[in-house]
């Protein structure tokens, strides 16, 4: 087939095109640089592949826009089509000292099919224990993308972040369990209960509980009695939670725990019983009825507002 001649000339434009912008990059004056940043970010996937090799030595720049605008490039190809240095380059930017950097590698990473991910789970273990908590955070992020099943292989990794000295990294990691499949979840329902119950920090446990309401009734129904004890947390977010979590049980299994539900009207403090009874109002009308007196005692005697208000709640 025959090329027009014109159609080379306009190819040959594009590249010479292409490569003054790449020359910005490492312009002295950070405006030029930032606008050859943006420009570079628009460039189809096609011809971007064509710079692979410029794109990565980028990554070392050492401008921090230039770094992100190399890893949101990268981010837009298919890193099963390049080379295994080109996905590992990027993995190595979960470490780069600047936020926005981690954060592009984090979105690049992202875009990638879970499978391919998969093949680089190992290296993004070793960030985890980075001393920069934004660099476990992110890596958290990106392990949390995993399939289920491949995640489930790297739980025993994960489970140490419940603990970690960063509430970010906390609840990154409580995230990242939230995506296993509810039967694999339910195999780590303890460290997570006792993440929801005794952390200090009152986001880690609220993120403990979310990830537990994701179990199914059976396995909620089983952790009641432990679960029930959060809605004596001192953070109102994680009582709220609580009582969202507990009452997605089907009637009648949370009919059958009435009587905790019921001891906690007796507790002396005053968010405790309101918990309590925002529990109960979830309770099917004939069951409620059953506890007539006990709410009735409630809405006649408690001292608190907003217990007598919650009280009122469950006789409509």
């Amino acid at each position: 087939m025959h090329v027009p001649p014109w159609v080379k000339t306009w190819e040959d434009s594009i590249y010479d095109a292409q490569q003054s912008l790449l020359s910005m990059m490492d312009d002295p004056d950070w405006r030029v640089r930032e606008a050859a940043v943006e420009a570079l970010c628009r460039l189809e996937p096609s011809e971007l592949k064509k710079h692979l090799e410029f794109l990565l030595t980028v990554l070392e720049h050492e401008d921090w826009q230039a770094r992100r605008a190399a890893v949101e490039a990268l981010g837009k190809l298919e890193f099963e089509k390049l080379p295994d240095y080109g996905c590992l380059s990027v993995v190595s930017m979960l470490e780069d000292s600047y936020p926005g950097v981690r954060a592009a590698a984090v979105i690049a990473l992202g875009n990638q099919k879970p499978s391919e991910l998969a093949k680089q789970a190992g290296v993004l273990l070793t960030p985890l224990s980075n001393s920069c908590s934004e660099v476990r955070q992110a890596a958290l992020e990106v392990l949390g993308m995993l399939d289920p099943p491949e995640l489930a292989r790297h739980v025993t990794d994960l489970l140490p972040r419940l603990e970690d000295s960063a509430w970010l990294v906390r609840r990154a990691a409580v995230n990242a369990l939230g995506q296993l499949a509810p039967s694999e979840l339910a195999k780590y329902s303890d460290a997570l209960t006792a993440c929801a119950l005794q952390h200090r920090d009152a986001r880690a446990r609220q993120a403990a509980i979310e990830v537990l309401g994701k179990l199914d009734c059976a396995s909620l129904s089983q952790m009641f009695a432990a679960l029930s004890m959060v809605l004596e947390d001192s953070d109102t977010s994680v009582r709220s939670v609580a009582v969202d979590v507990l009452g997605k049980l089907a009637t009648l299994q949370l009919a059958g725990h009435s009587a905790v539900i019921l001891e906690k009207l007796e507790s002396p403090t005053w968010f405790v019983r309101k918990a309590a009874l925002d529990l109960l109002e979830k309770l099917e009308r004939a069951e409620l009825a059953k506890h007539t007196i006990a709410v009735r005692r409630i809405l006649c005697e408690d001292q608190c507002d907003e217990v007598r208000e919650a009280a009122l709640r469950a006789f409509a």
